[in-house]
């Protein structure tokens, strides 16, 4: 009979254990940027949004990966680059760029606390990067990576200095990326 109110503390204690590990855990991420989805054919992706696929030897592409750039008037607004990149036909990151100043600091901070909120906390990883500064959040789950990044750069303007901020979101699929890493090789 000792037995049973140990068997009830135990079960009730890893049972509240797994709920404080979970909580905060957050939804799935984001797997798509506007009409986009990782994962989707590059039939589909043809279809879907107009773009231009660069096959210059700098982007040094595998021979099964491609790399499109979205037309200017399919961007949404406030977006100075948008590319997609696909593996074996299916598309595996999605990188937008928005243009320079698009985002103030209230603006940036609005989107890393709605990260937080749906996907649990991310640490934000800031560093020095010459002048300039940049901060980087990030999120992961079994299927997906998101990243948000911000580049602070100092300018003048009207005879004052200033910060200017460009921001990046970066969308991977985990499985297709990891399988391009391997087809990569090591790099060394």
């Amino acid at each position: 009979m000792t037995a049973t109110p140990r068997i009830v503390f135990f079960l009730v204690f890893f049972l509240a254990l797994f709920r404080v590990m979970t909580v905060g855990a957050g939804e799935l991420l984001e797997r798509s940027f506007e009409n986009l989805q990782l994962g989707m054919s590059a039939k589909a992706f043809l279809e879907t949004v107009p773009s231009v696929e660069m096959r210059d030897e700098y982007l040094n592409l595998l021979p099964d990966e491609r790399f499109f750039r979205v037309k200017e008037a399919a961007r949404p607004k406030g977006v100075a680059q948008w590319t997609a990149h696909l593996y074996k036909e299916r598309l595996y990151k999605i990188s937008v760029e928005y243009a320079e100043g698009w985002f103030d600091d209230p603006a940036w901070d609005s989107m890393i606390r709605s990260g937080n909120q749906k996907y649990g906390t991310a640490p934000i990883d800031q560093r020095q990067l010459g002048e300039g500064l940049m901060q980087l959040a990030r999120w992961e789950d079994d299927a997906t990576v998101y990243i948000i990044r911000r580049q602070i750069k100092p300018r003048f303007q009207d005879k004052k200095l200033v910060k200017v901020s460009t921001v990046y979101i970066t969308y991977l699929d985990k499985v297709l990326w990891n399988e391009r890493q391997r087809a990569e090789g090591p790099l060394f």
